[in-house]
């Protein structure tokens, strides 16, 4: 893939006859892929709906909610009660969950649970995030 780009001036200010100084010149980024021409803007749409797809397809929505669980009871057992699955079910989501993002999230101790410090930043992202789909549920119904 290649990436070319031409410019073209800045319209020129009325009754003056020389471009606006200060004004951006128009930008057209053309990419050459698979030996045809592409905008730059037909090229992000499709990245963005690539992304959007690998982002869908690859996040861990039940892990999510398991770890939203583990979090609030800092307690995989308790996790476990609250979504009637059972102990190793949510340490499982919580391990692909980590894997996932390539970071700790709790610290076990022999009594339960702690959130690491991402995990704390984590938690809160998704609390606020699964709460606010359920409230959007529940005023659809």
């Amino acid at each position: 893939m290649a990436l070319s780009m031409t410019t073209s001036p800045s319209p020129p200010r009325s009754g003056t006859g020389s471009p606006a100084p200060l004004l951006l010149t128009e930008v057209t980024f053309r990419l050459v892929v698979r030996g045809g021409l592409v905008t730059l803007k037909k090229y992000l749409a499709c990245r963005k709906k690539k992304f959007m797809a690998d982002l869908v397809n690859s996040l861990p929505l039940r892990a999510l909610v398991a770890f939203r669980a583990a979090g609030e009871h800092l307690n995989f057992t308790r996790a476990a009660d609250d979504l009637n699955v059972t102990r190793e079910a949510i340490s499982l989501q919580i391990r692909t969950l980590e894997t996932h993002l390539g970071v700790r999230l709790f610290q076990r101790l022999h009594r339960g649970l702690a959130l690491t410090e991402a995990g704390q930043r984590f938690f809160g992202a998704v609390k606020l995030s699964l709460d606010t789909i359920d409230i959007a549920v529940e005023e659809l119904r």
